[in-house]
């Protein structure tokens, strides 16, 4: 991630947690309505897509898998927030239309990172790091008990505690 976009990541994290408030779980939903995104579930042609963002003429709507459980759907909803905030204002081949990127199977390097971008965005949004590491022990080192509270999927709270140097 270059320094501009990281920068960028953080003010934009930052300005999300702002519009959340302090409570845990940090709510997307509420954070995209509050930057005027619709959310609308949605199923898709492939196991593989779990969201996709789109901007029709400026008005940008979100979808979800609906079939999803509640974790998938919040981290999926972070996740494309992600895009929203790193790359669908700073990329002119985004201005208007739609973006799917499949979970496992990205055509080039630049989807690649995109995505990793996209998902350390929903990470550092649902999960932010600062509070994950004050609830650590609070939670007594569990990681289901975070899993819980943060109300994230055990495997990206795995990854988040990984991440930071807790496990």
């Amino acid at each position: 991630m270059t320094p501009t976009l990281l920068n960028n990541k953080k003010s934009k994290v930052k300005e999300y947690l702002k519009i959340n408030g302090d409570g845990i779980p940090v709510d997307p939903f509420l954070i995209a309505e509050k930057l005027g995104i619709t959310v609308r579930e949605a199923e898709f042609n492939s196991d593989r897509i779990s969201g996709m963002i789109e901007n029709n003429h400026g008005k940008v709507t979100i979808y979800i898998r609906g079939s999803d459980s509640a974790s998938r759907k919040r981290f999926t909803l972070a996740h494309e927030l992600g895009h929203y905030a790193l790359h669908m204002n700073n990329d002119n081949t985004f201005v208007d239309g739609y973006e799917i990127f499949e979970r496992s199977d990205f055509s080039n390097y630049t989807d690649r990172q995109k995505e990793k971008e996209a998902n350390n965005f929903a990470a550092d949004l649902l999960m932010p790091a600062e509070r994950v590491k004050k609830m650590w022990p609070e939670c007594l080192y569990s990681k289901e008990l975070m899993a819980a509270k943060f109300k994230v999927s055990l495997q990206a709270m795995d990854i988040r505690l990984s991440m930071l140097g807790l496990v």
